[in-house]
C-alpha cells in the first residue's frame, strides 16, 4: 500500500473528462485527509468517480501503475455526481442499476428493475460485510476474503 495526503478530492478541480489537474490540486492543499491507495481498488484513469450516494473514488497513475481509494463525504452531504463534489443539498439516489448495492462495507440498499429503492439502508449481520460482487450482499467476514 502507498499512503498520500491528497487535497479533498471530492473537491478537485477537474480538468476534461473528469481529469485531475494535479498542477492546480498542489496550491491547494490547505483541507487535507489522508486517503491509502491500494491495488485492491479497481482503476482505469486518474480522475474521482462516484462510489455511492456518500462516496467516491479517486484513482491515480503512480509510475505508471493505477492506485486507487474510496473517500467518504461528510456526514449529511451526498456525491454530486455532476459536480463531482460533496453536496449539502444534493438529493441522492443509490440505484444505478437494479439489485443490491452496497452503501458501506456493512450496509446496502435494494433497487427494482426500474431503479427505484426497494429496500434502503440494511445493516448487514454482525461479522458479515457488503460486497457487490455477489449473489448476495452480506458475505461472512470469516468465510471470505472479499471483506
Amino acid at each position: 500500500m502507498t499512503t498520500f495526503v491528497l487535497s479533498n478530492a471530492a473537491n478537485w478541480d477537474l480538468g476534461p473528462k473528469g481529469q485531475i489537474d494535479v498542477a492546480v490540486e498542489e496550491e491547494n492543499l490547505i483541507n487535507t485527509l489522508k486517503l491509502t491507495l491500494t491495488r485492491d481498488v479497481t482503476c482505469t484513469a486518474t480522475a474521482a468517480f462516484p462510489y455511492n450516494c456518500t462516496s467516491y473514488k479517486v484513482c491515480i497513475d503512480v509510475g505508471g501503475e493505477f492506485l486507487g481509494a474510496i473517500g467518504t463525504c461528510p456526514d449529511q452531504q451526498n456525491f454530486n455526481p455532476n459536480t463531482l463534489r460533496c453536496d449539502p443539498d444534493y438529493d441522492c439516489t443509490p440505484c444505478t442499476r437494479e439489485g443490491f448495492i452496497c452503501l458501506t462495507d456493512t450496509s446496502f440498499t435494494l433497487c427494482s428493475d426500474t431503479l427505484e429503492v426497494v429496500v434502503r439502508n440494511v445493516t448487514c449481520p454482525s461479522n458479515h460485510c457488503c460486497h457487490e460482487a455477489h449473489r448476495l450482499p452480506c458475505m461472512n467476514r470469516t468465510l471470505t476474503r472479499y471483506c
